[in-house]
């Protein structure tokens, strides 16, 4: 299995993308001077800035980092470089925050796979779909620390080079919705449990592959 992408999101009813500027990005110290990379781009209705350490989004109702660091460093530069963003902007009217985890599992039989995971023998739903072409997935959601855990595993084609994969999608979002009271602290609240986040992700999606021959 392989962690595909990470992303930390927050939500705000109404965010202005031209705030984030390159000028106001290393004033704030979000970003130094001398790490924006090619791809960037600061426009009224989108702003994007890449660097060595993450990828940011401002769109006009979300915020997207990326982290491309060491799986090591991810938290303290989601905590810092998000969380910088939002203590910088503290009256804006934020909705939600969400850590995003998406694992991938290929496989060389995915109706197989899916099958012996999933499928439900004496369900009329399942017997309808009994066929050898069939593929299965799954969701579930549970309350898990403060935030609500969902997750949707389902069989998907992935495009590798020339060639596509069969491969397990299995994505984790972790989720809060913020009170209108109090919302920069939830969201730094949030934030600090991208680690423990990212590593319950991975022992579910072990806990789901253990024991089908994967």
């Amino acid at each position: 299995m392989e962690l595909s992408s990470s992303t930390a999101v927050v939500v705000a009813r109404n965010f202005n993308p031209s705030i984030l500027s390159q000028l106001w990005l290393v004033r704030q110290g979000i970003i130094a001077e001398n790490d924006f990379q090619q791809g960037c781009m600061f426009l009224d209705q989108v702003s994007q800035a890449e660097t060595p350490l993450f990828r940011l989004t401002a769109l006009p109702q979300q915020l997207h980092l990326t982290p491309r660091c060491p799986p090591d460093d991810e938290a303290a530069v989601v905590l810092e470089k998000l969380g910088g963003i939002v203590r910088a902007l503290p009256h804006t009217p934020y909705m939600a925050v969400g850590l995003n985890f998406l694992w991938h599992q290929v496989t060389d039989n995915i109706a197989e796979l899916t099958r012996s995971l999933f499928f439900q023998g004496g369900s009329e739903l399942f017997e309808a779909f009994d066929v050898a072409d069939a593929r299965f997935g799954a969701y579930l959601s549970k309350n898990w620390r403060s935030l609500r855990l969902k997750l949707d595993i389902k069989p998907i084609q992935f495009q590798a080079g020339a060639s596509a994969q069969d491969r397990l999608l299995f994505a984790f979002n972790f989720h809060l919705d913020l009170p209108n009271e109090g919302a920069v602290d939830k969201i730094i609240a949030g934030l600090k449990l991208w680690q423990e986040a990212q590593a319950e992700s991975r022992r579910l999606v072990e806990l789901v592959l253990r024991g089908v021959g994967t």
